[in-house]
């Protein structure tokens, strides 16, 4: 439909942004990857938009996603794949600007400068998590990495508070005293002990 036509939810548009990110890292049974790098990258130099996106790639400051006006309403959604968190706003006026902008500022200000922060190289081993399922923690190239039985291991971003995230895999990792891995994922969290 033209614009105007997408009726959605905060939820729905989160899925969306979040999938996107998921094609982008190859991760997604939905998108393809190429075509979801050009829906996240500027298509004209210095642009601001890529393939039905508004892009923002600055040092310190990468998202995507899209924000939404017509008679009624506001709205925002955005995801910052360095951190893979997604955020969508709706307002139920017109005059919802303020109130977004200032969410978006505070979001940006949250999720969009990387970390770069070293990893802590006490983690790196076997962890088990119930029914003795393995979780290979290790450092490759300077990068955490996280990898279960049968799967390619995947790298982990460092973010202020501890964590450690997957951008495509809504997946959370902390380091716990004791050797105990905690890992959140799709709102599950389940913790492993080091073997």
């Amino acid at each position: 439909m033209a614009a105007a036509g997408l009726w959605s939810t905060p939820t729905d548009l989160l899925r969306l942004d979040l999938e996107i990110a998921r094609a982008v890292s190859g991760d997604s049974r939905l998108l393809d990857r190429d075509l979801a790098t050009e829906m996240c990258k500027p298509q004209i130099p210095g642009g601001g938009y890529g393939l039905g996106t508004e892009v923002e790639d600055r040092a310190g400051c990468r998202r995507f996603g899209h924000t939404g006006l017509n008679v009624g309403y506001t709205c925002f959604s955005y995801v910052w794949p360095d951190s893979g968190i997604a955020v969508a706003a709706m307002t139920n006026s017109e005059d919802g600007w303020e109130t977004l902008v200032s969410i978006r500022a505070a979001a940006d200000r949250r999720y969009a400068t990387r970390v770069t922060t070293a990893p802590p190289g006490d983690v790196s081993g076997r962890y088990v998590l119930r029914d003795d399922y393995p979780i290979d923690i290790a450092v490759s190239d300077g990068h955490l990495t996280f990898c279960v039985a049968g799967q390619q291991p995947v790298v982990l971003r460092a973010d202020p508070d501890g964590r450690y995230l997957h951008p495509g895999l809504d997946l959370e990792i902390r380091f716990l005293p004791a050797d105990v891995l905690e890992l959140r994922q799709e709102g599950v969290t389940q913790t492993a002990k080091r073997s």
